[in-house]
């Protein structure tokens, strides 16, 4: 919160501003800004206004800190276990907001910190508590989702309810779990045996929930893409996708069975330098004319 502070102005981090100078401040010889007027000023430097429960998290973990630091925390010697549970996950949910601020509004203030937000993520998503405290923040979210119709199932990661799903082109499942982060992405089909619909990353053949084997024409006759006419992958065809990517019956979209992305024959982008060229309607275009990457 103070190095937030201090990104607009080193007098914001001082309690009574004008009261130090900016030695001062570098020597450490000054008396910081506490916890509320903290919380106050950046409300109003950066326009965040932090609800009610929030604040409430943040103080919590600032009071225990305090403790921790200034003097003694009767939690430290283990006999209260219920306390130190519900620390644990006010730390968590203070880390959560963190997070969603660093990663969000605060990004200019604090550059080059993606990959340690990555690392501190991954640790954090390791603890049950945390991934409890994350569902809890996101529980409103995802109860909007519900009510609009989207679609929210069990994420196989972290066991919650979290996965948000997202109906894409040729029966594509896209989802994004909000609590661990963890990705899905799978294909509808249905058994020509049992009739049931089930969910699948596609191959050259799949087996349905009946055992039943369905081959990849199949597969194609019920994704809508013409099994005669493959291209390579510009997205992954340096690594495993030639000749996975399929015409539709309409000719005017391609999918890749091996990364299950959508594209247009109509005009490439390349990824390196942005320019664009026409795809060739025989041979789908790998390499960019222009960079020749």
């Amino acid at each position: 919160m103070k190095a937030r502070l201090a990104h607009d102005h080193w007098s914001l981090v001082v309690d009574k501003p004008g009261s130090s100078s900016l030695a001062d401040v570098q020597e450490g010889a000054f008396k910081s800004v506490g916890f509320q007027d903290a919380l106050t000023r950046l409300e109003k430097v950066t326009g965040i206004e932090f609800p009610a429960k929030d604040r409430e998290v943040l103080k919590s973990v600032a009071e225990h800190r305090n403790r921790v630091v200034h003097f003694y925390h009767h939690v430290l010697d283990g006999s209260d276990v219920t306390l130190r549970l519900e620390v644990a996950k006010d730390q968590c949910r203070a880390w959560a907001l963190f997070r969603q601020l660093l990663e969000g509004p605060w990004q200019l203030a604090f550059p080059g910190i993606a990959s340690s937000l990555d690392t501190l993520h991954d640790a954090f998503a390791m603890n049950r508590v945390y991934l409890e405290a994350q569902f809890e923040r996101i529980a409103g979210r995802l109860r909007a989702a519900i009510a609009s119709g989207g679609t929210v199932e069990d994420c196989s990661t972290c066991g919650f309810t979290s996965m948000l799903i997202e109906l894409r082109e040729f029966d594509v499942r896209d989802g994004t779990c909000l609590v661990c982060s963890a990705g899905m992405r799978a294909v509808q089909l249905t058994c020509q045996e049992c009739q049931r619909v089930f969910e699948t990353v596609p191959d050259k053949s799949v087996l349905g929930p009946c055992g039943h084997e369905i081959g990849l024409e199949e597969m194609c006759r019920q994704l809508g893409l013409d099994v005669r006419r493959t291209r390579n992958c510009w997205t992954c065809a340096p690594y495993s996708g030639l000749g996975s990517v399929y015409v539709a019956h309409d000719g005017n979209r391609l999918f890749c069975m091996t990364c299950m992305q959508a594209h247009s024959p109509r005009l490439q982008e390349c990824r390196s330098c942005g320019a664009n060229w026409a795809g060739c309607d025989d041979t789908y275009v790998v390499e960019c004319p222009t960079c020749r990457s």
